[in-house]
């Protein structure tokens, strides 16, 4: 409960004022937390007094409620009680009736609020007593008024024998939220940034802010590192700026669940603190360690131990690098962390993960969801290094009282396991059950389907992990280059201009870019080549092609690597009904366009598109026991909005011209490495 605004005087219809003490606290019959306020006296017969307050509904959500007090030596004065009218705005809601003792039913915008009266009978003889209403129940019937955004600027009550004028809120208490949610948050920690979400028990988004991180250090090409101290000051300034937003206390947030870029590697020594910069997912520089993996355990017992290769992506080759080349930090490792997990040791003191990120280490036996003791024994390393490992909505530690202080939050508060970026971005879309696909363009690519079984592609061409749905599993292909390749375009050919104003330009290009085509490998690839040396450019370049058509093959070309990604989802038997699209790409419907037509496939859009910062809300709220199960909790919150189908015209030509794509790289694969060794 927290009280947010009083009028320091209530009028009451021709008596005149009467002053308002600060409230008490009760509790009513059916649970529900009350406030009431006692009046210094009465005046001819009644008194009356009213204040904002805040009011905890069932089903989670709050709204500002009238509450009330009459002392009345006349029993009519409680019983005529016909209606409690809040002005929000410009809209008047019907909020409560009374008629006769009976408490009705009022839709508010779409909602049913049942309001309960209760009494504490002072003097049965002159019928002197209080009288409130608190809320018993609420029935969804569509979104309410009083859970979004409003502010009064006045209230009216209205008695059926004495009627009680309309009194001004003061100004300092005008402009104050007139809803009031228990929250749960999600936090990313993504590339460029961290973001955290507040969302209510019904899904809706109340507040997000983004805090953007340090640009990656590449000290050398395909090297990628980020200061793990640097996320963590975003995720505080992102965490505070959001409760600011919201205009909440942190002990309204019922729970927090964590997202973040998967495979980096964050070791910290004997005393936790950290051992040198984080090499992050798009650092290549292992290979020589992947090829060394490979030869000591061999390519089938791999597979058989994690169901994945190991790629220089992964965590586990870059840990070996750090071994090869710098003996003395190795020396030092006593913990290794993915980069969410060092914000949760942050929040909690606690060393955890869970199994949707732990999948993309190369050290963790994805089909039995556990740590691959042949993996860390076959190459010598300590298990003691690794964390607890839980499933995505088991509550894995609470926040401590130094992280409360730095971030506002409440000590206690649980934190979930929560998901790696793909994992929790598919939470967040809807992808918890067969037939829906979904594909997020952000800096990366990713086409994810969600695996009742396990099933993994015999060539390592796609990832299978473990799903944030306990028991689950999800395969994945993964574009190195997506979002990145329209971002270096930006920087190095359009600086300053919006990705909207290069969407709109790439548009006067026809399809196919006067024969121009991308190949997006700026970070190597994985899906499906699964080579660190490849070089991404243009092909087909003339003197007669203009801006608008290299914009446009960048965003076809990186449409295209997904649709290689698409293609071996369905081979592993997949079902697909529709493909979700997500990320900053997917913003665009230019880009949907193309990506419904290239795909050949339904590509629907969704009301929320917060990607992973939602889904790891999303299972804070599961995880906390709002929702039974993840499944539940994206059935109830996770709508459909928009829908693109193939033009069947443009369906064809892609069919040619993605073949077209797909001959490049075996053609160009012999003159990699030759580039690579030229440094």
């Amino acid at each position: 409960m927290r009280y947010i605004a009083r009028a320091d005087k209530a009028r009451v219809g021709g008596h005149g004022y009467v002053d308002v003490p600060p409230p008490e606290t009760g509790r009513d019959l059916s649970g529900n937390v009350f406030v009431k306020m006692k009046a210094d006296g009465h005046r001819s017969g009644c008194s009356f007094d009213a204040f904002l307050a805040q009011f905890r509904f069932q089903q989670g959500w709050m709204a500002a409620v009238e509450f009330f007090r009459v002392r009345a030596l006349v029993p009519h004065l409680l019983l005529d009680l016909v209606e409690v009218v809040e002005i929000v705005g410009e809209r008047r809601v019907n909020i409560g009736e009374r008629d006769g003792g009976h408490v009705g039913d009022d839709l508010v915008r779409g909602h049913a609020l049942v309001l309960m009266p209760h009494y504490d009978i002072e003097n049965t003889d002159t019928m002197t007593g209080d009288a409130g209403f608190s809320a018993a129940d609420i029935r969804p019937r569509g979104d309410p008024v009083l859970g979004g955004r409003g502010h009064a600027s006045s209230i009216r009550l209205r008695f059926g024998t004495s009627a009680v004028d309309s009194y001004r809120l003061p100004p300092e208490a005008r402009g104050v939220p007139l809803w009031f949610l228990t929250m749960w948050l999600g936090i990313d920690i993504g590339t460029g940034g961290s973001r955290a979400l507040l969302v209510d028990e019904r899904g809706v988004v109340r507040a997000g802010c983004t805090a953007p991180h340090e640009e990656m250090t590449m000290a050398r090409p395909l090297w990628a590192e980020q200061r793990p101290q640097n996320w963590w000051d975003a995720a505080v300034s992102a965490v505070r700026q959001a409760l600011a937003a919201a205009g909440v206390a942190g002990s309204e947030v019922k729970g927090v669940g964590l997202s973040g870029q998967m495979h980096g590697l964050v070791i910290l020594d004997r005393d936790s603190q950290v051992i040198r910069p984080s090499l992050i997912w798009c650092d290549q520089r292992s290979q020589p360690q992947v090829d060394a993996v490979n030869a000591k355990l061999g390519r089938e017992a791999i597979l058989r131990y994690i169901a994945n290769p190991v790629l220089t992506g992964f965590t586990l080759p870059k840990l070996l690098w750090v071994r090869d080349h710098e003996p003395e930090n190795f020396a030092r490792v006593r913990q290794v962390l993915l980069p969410k997990d060092y914000v949760r040791f942050r929040l909690t003191g606690d060393y955890a993960t869970e199994v949707s990120d732990a999948s993309g280490t190369a050290l963790f036996d994805v089909v039995n969801r556990r740590w691959s003791m042949e993996m860390m024994e076959g190459l010598g390393l300590d298990r003691a290094i690794l964390p607890r490992c839980y499933e995505s909505n088991e509550v894995t530690g609470v926040i401590s009282a130094e992280a409360a202080a730095l971030t506002g939050l409440a000590a206690g508060t649980p934190v979930v396991g929560g998901g790696g970026d793909q994992a929790s971005s598919a939470v967040g879309n809807g992808i918890v059950e067969p037939g829906i696909v979904s594909c997020t363009i952000g800096t990366s690519g990713v086409v994810f389907a969600h695996m009742e079984q396990v099933a993994y592609d015999p060539a390592g061409r796609v990832h299978t992990f473990c799903h944030a749905v306990p028991g689950k599993w999800h395969v994945m292909g993964v574009t190195q280059g997506a979002g990145l390749s329209l971002q270096w375009l930006r920087n190095q050919l359009a600086p300053g201009t919006s990705y909207d104003a290069l969407t709109a330009e790439a548009a006067q290009s026809p399809r196919g870019a006067n024969g121009l085509f991308w190949l997006p490998y700026l970070m190597g690839e994985r899906t499906p080549h699964l080579d660190a040396t490849a070089r991404g450019g243009w092909i087909g370049l003339t003197a007669g092609h203009k801006r608008a058509d290299l914009i446009r093959a960048v965003i076809e070309g990186v449409s295209y690597s997904l649709c290689d990604c698409l293609e071996i989802v369905e081979s592993l038997g997949v079902p697909l009904a529709s493909v979700r699209a997500s990320g900053g790409g997917a913003q665009s419907p230019f880009w949907r366009g193309l990506l419904a037509s290239i795909f050949n496939h339904r590509v629907v859009t969704l009301e929320t598109q917060e990607g992973s910062a939602y889904g790891a809300a999303l299972l804070a709220l599961a995880g906390t026991g709002a929702y039974g199960s993840v499944p539940e909790v994206c059935r109830a919150v996770i709508r459909e909005t928009e829908s693109v189908v193939p033009v069947d015209a443009d369906a064809v030509f892609y069919a040619k011209a993605h073949r077209v794509y797909q001959a490049f790289y075996p053609a160009l694969k012999p003159l990699y490495g030759q580039i690579a060794e030229l440094g």
